[in-house]
Order: C-alpha cells, then sequence, then structure tokens
C-alpha cells in the first residue's frame, strides 16, 4: 500500500525541492521527464502532487500517482538491495523512501 518514509516537509527539509525543482545540484533526478508523467494540475510532478495529497487534496489522478510510487520503490528498491549506490538511495529518498529500511 501507500505508506511513504517521508513526510512532504521531510522532503523539503532535506532539499530535495531544491535539487529536483531549484539550482541546488541534482544528484539523483532526471534532467528532463517524460511528457506522460506530468499532469497538467501539478506540472512540477510527483513531489509537487505527494505534497498536495498529503495536504488533503484528492483528484482522479492519485491512483495513477500511487502506482508510479508503488512501482518505483519495487524497481529501484530491488536495484538498491542488489548494489546499494548512492545515487540509488537518493533517488528513493526523492520518492519518499528510506532505503535502508529496504536493507533490513
Amino acid at each position: 500500500m501507500f505508506s511513504p518514509d517521508y513526510s512532504s516537509k521531510q522532503l523539503r527539509n532535506f532539499g530535495v525541492y531544491d535539487e529536483v525543482y531549484g539550482d541546488k545540484p541534482q544528484q539523483a533526478s532526471m534532467k528532463s521527464w517524460p511528457t506522460h508523467w506530468i499532469h497538467p494540475q501539478d506540472p512540477k510532478g510527483w513531489l509537487q502532487w505527494f505534497e498536495r495529497y498529503e495536504s488533503g487534496r484528492r483528484t482522479e489522478d492519485d491512483e495513477r500517482q500511487i502506482k508510479r510510487w508503488l512501482a518505483f520503490k519495487q524497481r529501484h528498491g530491488a536495484q538498491y538491495k542488489t548494489n546499494p549506490t548512492e545515487r540509488r538511495r537518493l533517488a528513493l529518498r526523492n520518492w519518499a523512501i528510506d532505503a535502508e529500511k529496504l536493507l533490513k
């Protein structure tokens, strides 16, 4: 089920938003995202959706975003378990997943 390890506030405190949306060096984010990943209501992507979802907003895009999160956790979590690199850890963190929990 959808149960992020970090809140959107924690992600902000970690500097994730500055890495993904700002001018801080991107440590684990793509330079550009495929257009089918972006929904008009959240043009900045998953982090924007997550922050708004966490604040109580519910929309028709929730199911798609939650499926993306679950797929990301499964795929990248398995890769992290096999080869736990810093870049993978940061990518998982960007999706509110604590990579160290995956190793336990």
